[in-house]
């Protein structure tokens, strides 16, 4: 008999993370799924040294989440772009695609649960980026043209070396 212990996530174990590392992973993870669903481009701007306190599994996810969501907008191709960056006191991943972008309305239910513009959505993948970036003090802004593309800025903070 195979028993499975299934254990909650540490969502309080804070570590200093490399953002641009973690980027790279999570954009290496789904140029395969950006190749094979699509004509894709992917792009990675990454600047280098920027340290961000956060937990390191969780944010993987919620670049995955995002890329992907990303990946599935652009339904005729397109460029996918992640960027790495520092803004006042944070470490931002900015996530931007080419795909069929959001009205104003669409934007505002954004992260709500239940709330998908995808044909099988169920906007709890959202949901869940939004509530485990909450919980790491950061935020997620999102800017949204129809027909034109979106853009997700992942605000992280950096590592204080105090901390």
């Amino acid at each position: 008999m195979i028993t499975y212990h299934w254990r909650k996530p540490d969502f309080d174990s804070v570590e200093k993370v490399n953002a641009g590392e973690l980027a790279q992973k999570a954009m290496d993870l789904m140029n395969s799924f950006a190749m094979l669903s699509k004509n894709i481009e992917s792009r990675t701007f990454i600047k280098d040294n920027i340290c961000i306190k956060g937990n390191q599994s969780e944010l993987k996810q919620v670049l995955i989440n995002i890329l992907k969501n990303g990946i599935e907008a652009m339904k005729s191709g397109g460029t996918l772009t992640l960027t790495v960056r520092k803004s006042g006191g944070y470490g931002v991943f900015e996530i931007q695609d080419t795909g069929v972008g959001m009205a104003p309305e669409e934007l505002d239910r954004l992260g709500t649960a239940f709330y998908s513009l995808k044909e099988k959505g169920t906007g709890i993948g959202l949901m869940v980026c939004y509530q485990i970036v909450e919980r790491m003090n950061g935020k997620i802004d999102v800017v949204s043209k129809k027909e034109k593309g979106t853009t997700f800025s992942i605000f992280i903070p950096l590592w204080d070396e105090d901390y």
